[in-house]
């Protein structure tokens, strides 16, 4: 299962290049570029959503989308003190 790694606001997909380093199984680990991913939209929430949620589509089997990268993609990291 392919598992895919959301970065926040201000951040770049390579921001996670060193948990992924500690990671078993880090083949199969995907970290979009949110902002590749809107592909020239405006980056709104609901662009961004839409996008992301077409890039998910595109990928072949089952994935996971770790919780903490969910509440970070929904904005509620910054409001949980994350």
């Amino acid at each position: 299962m392919k598992k895919v790694l959301v970065h926040g606001s201000g951040h770049k997909a390579t921001s996670w290049n060193e948990t992924i380093s500690y990671m078993k199984d880090s083949g199969e680990v995907l970290c979009p570029n949110l902002f590749s991913i809107l592909n020239g939209k405006e980056p709104t929430y609901d662009n961004l959503f839409a996008s992301f949620a077409e890039y998910c589509n595109q990928i072949d089997g089952p994935i996971h989308l770790p919780i903490w990268g969910l509440l970070n993609f929904l904005g509620v990291v910054g409001f949980l003190g994350g």
